[in-house]
């Protein structure tokens, strides 16, 4: 019986050494050490541990280890499988800031989120185009989200957010030139342009860009395949589209005052030849001429 009690004993002294050695294996400081080593795979799937473990997530340390871990992990990442890992990483970084209230490591959480951030919108610049122009909003919006947290008043988001309205509305003109069918690119590129002029009446880009796609429209609509077969249709369409010319006057002779060019130029003279206002279609063609 001693026999059995000594190897009892034994066991449990076994089970507690091994239980001792467990519980100090899966920490935060354990995963950058993995991380340091080179091992970020190895990192990942120890700080994931410990944002599941109740003893250590309800400290800022682990959510911020982990922020840090997974910004780096995504770096070994392209695409849509990076820009997640990025994600997840932000919002790690969001609630080590929320578990620490007297933001003792506000400042460096800071470095990490301005880091994803700058990536954000580099990758939203990067998708800007016909495509996957819906990714690149979906990127920016986090490049946003991530300034707002570190520095919500900051001038330079702001401007950068006109420069993103003015490519992104920029692509549904080409979208709407294109395939005259979308009208859901003609109203989203005059909503673009409309949201930078109401915080920049006098932008000349503007104002152009909303100018020619009522122009586009307008010639969409006397240039439909259908007016080959029934001429009978032709005054109708002829009226929707001056309507639609009329619609891009203001928006062009503002381009025109602040910042005009050929295409300014240009846009005024065909509007006046479609209205059949012969001495300014003239005036526009004598100047456009200069710029040739």
């Amino acid at each position: 019986m001693k026999a059995l009690h000594h190897i009892y004993l034994t066991l449990v002294m076994v089970a507690t050494i091994a239980t001792s050695a467990m519980a100090q294996t899966n920490t935060a400081e354990e995963a950058v050490n993995v991380l340091q080593a080179g091992n970020v795979e190895g990192a990942v799937t120890i700080i994931d541990k410990c944002v599941k473990d109740p003893a250590q997530n309800t400290t800022w340390e682990v959510w911020y280890y982990k922020g840090f871990i997974y910004k780096e992990f995504a770096k070994k990442q392209t695409g849509d499988v990076a820009h997640k890992t990025r994600v997840e990483a932000f919002t790690a970084l969001k609630k080590a800031i929320q578990l620490d209230p007297k933001k003792e490591n506000f400042d460096q959480d800071s470095l990490i989120i301005k880091a994803l951030a700058n990536k954000f919108s580099n990758e939203a610049g990067a998708l800007l185009n016909e495509a996957t122009y819906d990714k690149a909003i979906e990127y920016f919006s986090y490049y946003k989200q991530c300034m707002a947290v570190i520095d919500p008043n900051n001038a330079i988001v702001k401007q950068k957010e006109l420069q993103f309205k003015a490519a992104l509305g920029s692509v549904f003109v080409s979208i709407f030139e294109k395939d005259n069918k979308r009208e859901d690119a003609f109203k989203q590129a005059i909503e673009q342009y409309t949201q930078i002029l109401k915080v920049d009446s006098t932008n000349a880009n503007a104002n152009k860009q909303i100018g020619v796609n009522y122009y586009n429209k307008g010639t969409s609509i006397v240039n439909a395949p259908e007016l080959i077969e029934d001429i009978t249709l032709l005054d109708d369409a002829q009226e929707k589209a001056n309507m639609q010319f009329r619609k891009a006057l203001p928006y062009l002779l503002r381009a025109y005052k602040y910042g005009k060019d050929k295409g300014v130029v240009e846009g005024l003279r065909n509007i006046y030849k479609g209205l059949n206002e012969t001495e300014l279609d003239a005036k526009y063609t004598l100047e456009l001429e200069t710029y040739k």
